[in-house]
């Protein structure tokens, strides 16, 4: 294979980035959307007023909050690790997996945070090229594995062969964030690495020139597989495809933008109405900043009446409402929403049933995601006990809590039993307090249990 095909990002990670990219602007907000082009101009539209309304235009970012309320509620819980790893090596990747100073922890709930978003991502447990011999050495140096991520734009290549029966990655072109300097130190070179199953190599492309590839190093490992780990969000069969928990919410927040825009265009433009007229023309009555004068020898001017319709208004907010809850049933987060109050009991279970195998979906594949990291870990470092497993929460506590104590009130008034108030009250109390001590916990019990001032009143 030449070396500039394999180092072009092949069709199926194209079709893939068009929407991956998309997603990250839609989760970061701010100016990474407002310069991602994503506010369409009118047919009639100035350029100028088009700038203009793009410079103002604002994005009310659900898609951040869908993302990050999934990434809380996977890590809510502590993750249980039973692991037999041990030693320094693993200390410090704990510490410090990628050599950035991210914590193993901090790795896993940003990585999971970013295949929401996108997906999938990918990532590579390497170990530095050292000349080092002996485990002491290693350790004086500070060699050992840690983990590099890459997201479907730095993934350019790769190739799958049936061995033995089961699909294996033997190819992978890998794109480095960070650039390198050529050897004459005048220009900056964009690095692949190229990885197969006995070795790797790394080249520089100058100007995007890949047929000019350079090979800048070289090496062979033992691992006898590419030590690569797609963190994929959610699916299970695809080789390099994911699910993007924004994947139908992303499209809809844009169309909100484009609305709200349209709401600020149409309130600015009627609260300052104007109207074209001849230059001088004496018939015209009205304040001076209602006028904007055009010479009637100019064969392309033209009068008209400059105020759009703002009868759409009340039509623009009720689609805009409507996409607002549409997102609501997308991301099943049960938490807002018009027709909250009316949705019954059965409903809001199913909804429950729903986001939680979602969530579940999410955590098995992040369980996948951590064994084979440590998994790799442990052939770099030539482990060959025993390596325990990590486990996953697989039900998540997410009830709508507001909904919970709404129903309890309207409960507690229709049913006269100070036995259902107790039980109910133990209920709701665990619900809210979510991570109280046991300790606590009995001591509330302790209180409901305890007689209340009617109930001697009556007694007496």
């Amino acid at each position: 294979m030449k070396i500039e095909d394999l180092l072009t990002q092949n069709d199926h990670m194209k079709d893939i980035c068009k929407r991956s990219g998309f997603f990250a602007d839609s989760y970061a907000g701010g100016e990474a959307y407002r310069y991602g082009d994503y506010l369409e101009r009118h047919d009639h539209e100035h350029v100028d007023s088009f700038k203009r309304r793009k410079k103002v235009a604002t994005f009310a970012n659900k898609c951040a909050n869908v993302v990050d309320l999934y990434t809380n509620y996977l890590f809510r819980e502590k993750i249980a690790r039973d692991l037999k790893l041990s030693g320094w090596a693993f200390d410090d990747y704990m510490k410090d997996a990628d050599f950035c100073g991210n914590a193993h922890d901090v790795l896993m709930r940003e990585l999971s945070r970013q295949a929401s978003i996108r997906g999938l991502v990918g990532i590579v447990v390497d170990k530095p090229k050292s000349d080092a011999v002996t485990m002491e050495q290693e350790k004086a140096n500070g060699i050992r594995p840690y983990i590099s991520t890459y997201t479907p734009e730095n993934i350019i290549n790769f190739e799958f062969k049936r061995i033995n029966g089961k699909p294996t990655l033997t190819t992978l072109v890998l794109r480095e964030e960070d650039a390198e300097e050529s050897l004459s130190g005048e220009v900056e070179l964009d690095i692949y690495r190229v990885w197969r199953r006995a070795g790797w190599q790394v080249y520089g492309v100058e100007d995007d020139k890949l047929e000019s590839a350079k090979l800048l190093d070289e090496g062979e490992h033992k691992m006898g597989e590419i030590p690569f780990v797609i963190v994929r969000n959610r699916g299970f069969n695809a080789r390099f495809e994911g699910r993007s928990d924004i994947a139908d919410i992303a499209d809809i927040n844009r169309r909100i933008y484009r609305l709200d825009s349209d709401l600020d265009e149409i309130i600015e433009n009627t609260a300052y109405p104007m109207l074209e007229a001849p230059h001088g023309g004496s018939d015209i009555i009205g304040g001076s900043s209602n006028i904007v004068e055009y010479d009637p020898e100019n064969p392309t001017a033209r009068h008209a009446w400059l105020e759009p319709p703002h009868s759409s208004l009340a039509e623009i907010r009720n689609v805009r409402a409507d996409c607002v809850d549409d997102i609501l049933a997308i991301a099943k987060t049960g938490a807002e929403g018009q027709d909250k109050t009316a949705k019954s009991g059965v409903s809001l279970e199913i909804e429950f049933q729903q986001l939680n195998a979602i969530l579940a979906e999410k955590a098995e594949n992040m369980e996948k995601v951590e064994n084979r990291i440590f998994y790799l870990f442990a052939k770099w470092q030539n482990f060959k006990g025993e390596l325990g497993d990590v486990e996953y929460v697989r039900k998540f506590g997410i009830r709508d809590l507001s909904t919970d104590l709404d129903n309890a009130i309207k409960a507690r008034g229709a049913i006269q039993s100070r036995t259902f108030d107790k039980e109910q009250a133990v209920n709701l109390a665990s619900r809210v307090l979510a991570d109280v001590d046991t300790e606590t916990m009995l001591a509330i019990k302790t209180e409901l249990d305890a007689p209340s001032t009617t109930d001697l009143i009556n007694a007496v």
